[in-house]
């Protein structure tokens, strides 16, 4: 049972109407499982995109009580009203009382005008509709903690404008967004939260796609005997990714707080371990037995543009180039809002292996000595979160 500080948690669960924008993304998902979980009285509405209804059905077929409780209605985020039927966005108007904006585009590799569209243009759309909506007691938006660029040092939650510079279009694009939510602020009641790179489920290792940190492994599993453990050139750096279950889990509670209104939040592993360590427990379950070799720094980088090793690690680069900066980002706000409820971090060691052995099962073409057929992964386009 999660305990509950007195007086910090909205008791006002009756009648809360939820509106969910992302789905299916897998983090989207694990909020709304949560939301059915923890709150029997809370309905849940979810804008999904036309080609995503049915997945988004699959796997709210979880949880048989979302039958009652959510409804899908097939709508685009960038357009004006959600592009519903009159009748449909009234009733969001004069029902909805919490709103949580999930959808975006997470690839560090993004297109500049689809992460624009997405990032930027549908959180426009989503700020406008929830301006109109007459209960509204809160707007969650989910940034990224990468919205401080190519700062170092320690980036603490209320940071935003500190002439930091982009690394990508993806940073550019959240931190644009955030910067439209934060205005937002004047007007409704707001809360932000930042994850860092987020990973699967710490308890199944289950995970919507493999991006990020998995295309990076995808090489070290196809070439165990010609490519050593690659590094990132700043492998003392931290290593800060969170699992999914976690997110959603830390999201929900916070969200329900009236503290939180008007306040951001770091959703990082507050005691990361090092680059080094993470991809070498990374190679480790991979290859069931020692690292025998490691590359990194400069070395690793001239390697990494060989043919087909750049073919193949093509898409990791911007993985790579955001652990490239000795980012430490400071969660106080995170860690004095979750005290006491029983949600710390999982410890990326202790779920490491869950994750490696589900991507595994699912993947099989990454294990050593199979067929590499899935160079794209696979029709994912690595769009993993489209509205």
């Amino acid at each position: 049972m999660i305990q509950q500080a007195p007086g910090a948690i909205r008791m006002d669960d009756e009648g809360r109407e939820v509106l969910v924008t992302g789905a299916p993304s897998f983090t989207a998902m694990q909020l709304v499982w949560r939301i059915l979980e923890r709150e029997p009285r809370t309905r849940v509405t979810l804008l999904v995109r036309g080609d995503r209804l049915t997945r988004t059905e699959n796997l709210l077929s979880r949880y048989p009580a979302a039958r009652e409780r959510v409804r899908m209605w097939r709508a685009l985020v960038t357009e004006v009203d959600f592009g519903l039927e009159p009748a449909r966005i009234a009733e969001l108007r004069e029902r909805v009382t919490d709103v949580y904006h999930m959808a975006g585009l997470y690839h560090l590799g993004v297109a500049k005008e689809q992460a624009e569209e997405v990032n930027i243009r549908g959180t426009r759309m989503v700020l406008d509709a929830a301006r109109t909506m007459t209960r509204l007691q809160r707007f969650n938006h989910l940034s990224s903690a990468y919205v401080c660029g190519d700062r170092e040092g320690v980036i603490l939650e209320d940071d935003l404008e500190l002439g930091q510079h982009f690394r990508n279009t993806y940073e550019r694009t959240r931190f644009t967004a955030e910067l439209d939510v934060r205005r937002a602020r004047r007007e409704m009641p707001v809360s932000v939260f930042r994850p860092s790179l987020v990973v699967g489920d710490s308890r199944t290792g289950e995970i919507g796609w493999f991006d990020g940190p998995w295309l990076f492994v995808q090489a070290i599993a196809r070439n165990p005997d010609r490519l050593p453990t690659l590094l990132p050139s700043a492998s003392q750096y931290p290593f800060n990714v969170v699992p999914s279950d976690w997110v959603a889990a830390a999201l929900h509670e916070i969200s329900r707080r009236d503290d939180a209104v008007g306040r951001t939040f770091h959703l990082t592993d507050p005691a990361p371990v090092s680059q080094a360590s993470a991809f070498r427990l990374l190679a480790q379950h991979i290859h069931e037995g020692p690292v025998r070799s490691t590359l990194q720094s400069k070395l690793a980088e001239r390697i990494l543009s060989i043919g087909m090793v750049e073919r193949m690690t093509r898409r990791q680069r911007p993985f790579l180039n955001e652990l490239d900066s000795l980012a430490i980002f400071n969660c106080s706000n995170t860690l004095k809002a979750l005290h006491g409820t029983g949600l710390p971090c999982p410890f990326f060691p202790d779920y490491v292996a869950r994750l490696v052995e589900f991507a595994h099962l699912e993947s099989p073409a990454w294990l050593p000595g199979k067929a590499a057929a899935q160079d794209d992964l696979a029709g994912l386009d690595a769009f993993n979160d489209l509205p």
